[in-house]
């Protein structure tokens, strides 16, 4: 987890990049460029979006978190790192995820969570998951909730703001390699094998 002294890879909402990171940029121009990596990734999005048909979960299962709600969560967390409070789940690849996350995220995309028997004890641990994307309309993060709920974790929430709404509020964004990562759940998968 992220302590109060921030590592170095924790940057104060400066784009990665030559020159970027010397000098100051304003909210509106932050939230543009990462609209422009967003909207790169909408293809595979789409894609991944279709992972809870016949399942149940619809879009009116999916509980959303606001951008207050996930920052006194992500505080209570830093205060008390030795609880399970917050779990930030990321789904985006990993050149975005590398690019610019919510500090502490760990990366998990859809074909790590394959359907699987029974919930992973590491991740139900914690009392609150929160899935986020890059931002309003990011398919990834919702199909991702929608997993988690198929799978059974019924603390995971969605916060679709994502990462542009939490980089425009000018909270902290975490970039390269997570030092906190831990691997994803092991990925058993139930489904009926086909001979």
């Amino acid at each position: 987890m992220i302590t109060p002294s921030q590592p170095d890879n924790v940057k104060a909402n400066l784009p990665s990049g030559s020159d970027r990171e010397n000098r100051p940029v304003d909210a509106t121009t932050r939230g543009r460029r990462f609209r422009r990596r967003f909207r790169g990734g909408l293809l595979a999005a789409a894609s991944g979006a279709l992972v809870a048909c016949n399942t149940g979960i619809t879009d009116a299962d999916i509980e959303n978190a606001t951008l207050t709600e996930v920052r006194l969560l992500w505080l209570e967390q830093q205060e008390r790192a030795e609880e399970p409070i917050l779990l930030l789940i990321d789904p985006r690849r990993r050149d975005a995820f590398e690019g610019g996350r919510l500090p502490g995220a760990l990366h998990v995309t859809l074909p790590d969570l394959a359907l699987q028997e029974g919930l992973d004890p590491s991740l139900n641990a914690y009392r609150n998951i929160v899935v986020y994307a890059e931002g309003p309309g990011a398919l990834t993060g919702r199909a991702m909730t929608k997993r988690m709920l198929v799978l059974g974790y019924d603390q995971t929430k969605l916060f679709g703001g994502g990462l542009v709404e939490w980089a425009d509020a000018g909270f902290p964004i975490e970039t390269g390699e997570p030092t906190n990562e831990r691997p994803p759940p092991p990925a058993r998968d139930v489904r009926r094998q086909v001979p």
